[in-house]
């Protein structure tokens, strides 16, 4: 069974039951922060109510990877070795507003997406850029927004998401993560 993370093996506190608690914490976390119900976030990671509750409180004994990839994906984490050097040029906001602009012609300026996400209002010319982002940027780099905005900005993240989910509705995005009810 090399998928699946049991922390029964050892008989004790192990590396393995460290990584689930931790994985918990942090859905918890960015489940909150979003704005899901644990029944919309099982909904879209593909698991039960039960296994998100018990996996963020702590007592969940065992997890398969795949499970474990699912329900970071969902909200947008990685699961897997990662470099300390993230290698970003201008930030997260300009990586997003680069996702933003990918299909069109005028791109997206990163000084143009922060206010709008932290208004709630986006320039006419730019509505199709936002509703490309809301719709189709990996939620990892809508999280890394998220993050980037709280720290430049001290915006509560739990603010800026309920911001994007608005936007989200108003630009009629049907994506699960804007369509799920509220805690």
């Amino acid at each position: 069974m090399t998928n699946i993370i049991d922390i029964h093996s050892t008989g004790s506190y192990s590396p393995a039951m460290a990584l689930i608690q931790e994985l918990g914490t942090a859905v918890r976390q960015r489940r909150r922060e979003i704005g899901l119900s644990q029944q919309a976030l099982a909904r879209m990671s593909g698991l039960s109510r039960a296994t998100v509750v018990n996996l963020e409180n702590g007592s969940l004994q065992n997890l398969a990877s795949t499970r474990i990839e699912a329900v970071a994906n969902s909200l947008g984490f990685a699961v897997g070795l990662v470099s300390t050097d993230r290698g970003r040029i201008g930030g997260a906001l300009a990586d997003a507003a680069r996702v933003a602009s990918v299909p069109y012609r005028k791109q997206l300026p990163p000084d143009v997406l922060r206010d709008a996400l932290l208004q709630g209002v986006v320039p006419p010319g730019y509505v199709p850029h936002l509703r490309t982002l809301l719709q189709e940027a990996p939620v990892a780099t809508l999280a890394a927004v998220v993050q980037e905005l709280e720290q430049s900005r001290d915006d509560p993240k739990s603010a800026t998401w309920s911001r994007m989910r608005a936007l989200a509705n108003v630009l009629k995005c049907d994506r699960p993560i804007w369509n799920s009810k509220s805690i």
